[in-house]
């Protein structure tokens, strides 16, 4: 007989993982797991509403309880009962913490299946379309700057270099003549756009986007100054 069993992990509290597993008794039977600590708890609810767990650290029992009064309780007859159904626990390395107890085998066998609860399909599903919606957003962005960086780095040609040129000289000219930041700053700018209009309609091309920066940072540096001294 193959038996399901489903699976919860990341559950607060002293135990992350939980095993459970409803029986054809109609019975439920959950495993609690601390692997760290190397602690088992197996709790039975059974079908006359009885339930009881014990716990077990490393092979040792260390506790037997019957959960409707809180008293210990022998529970040796009652897991017995029930030691081919935990057996089925498809999990080796919980079986071996059990560690025999109550007949229950030290090893898994292959009966089983392992089931991730519909609730953590559901979480596992819900977190996986946020991830992917920033990743395609983070791709989107990516491109985006990707074809600006290409643009800034295209390579010049000696138009560039020669508006460029033009454009620092004659505002560099124009401070000379009456040392005068804010006209130097408007001439600077105002060749620079003529520089961009020349690419357009000139040149029948796109305007070098790195010549618009670096001509465009010196002329508000002047202007700025310009008006603040005035």
């Amino acid at each position: 007989m193959k038996y399901s069993w489903k699976y919860l992990r990341s559950r607060e509290g002293d135990f992350p993982e939980l095993f459970f597993l409803d029986t054809l008794k109609k019975e439920q039977i959950r495993v609690e797991v601390n692997r760290l600590k190397g602690i088992v708890k197996i709790i039975i609810d059974t079908l006359k509403n009885d339930s009881f767990y014990a716990v077990i650290s490393n092979g040792v029992i260390i506790r037997e309880r019957d959960l409707n009064n809180g008293k210990n309780r022998n529970l040796e007859n009652e897991i017995h009962q029930r030691h081919i159904e935990i057996s089925s626990l498809p999990d080796t390395e919980v079986l071996r913490l059990i560690g025999g107890n109550y007949g229950i085998l030290t090893e898994f066998l292959g009966k089983a299946d392992r089931k991730i609860s519909k609730d953590v399909k559901e979480l596992q599903g819900f977190f996986q379309k946020i991830i992917n919606s920033y990743k395609n957003k983070f791709l989107n962005l990516y491109s985006k700057l990707k074809s600006i960086f290409l643009v800034i780095i295209e390579k010049p040609t000696k138009y560039d270099f020669l508006d460029a040129a033009l454009s620092l000289g004659l505002g560099f000219g124009i401070y000379q003549l009456n040392f005068n930041l804010l006209h130097a700053g408007i001439m600077t700018l105002a060749s620079s756009l003529a520089a961009g209009y020349a690419d357009l309609l000139i040149r029948k091309k796109d305007p070098y986007l790195a010549k618009i920066i670096f001509l465009f940072i010196p002329s508000m540096t002047a202007l700025y100054l310009g008006i603040s001294y005035q």
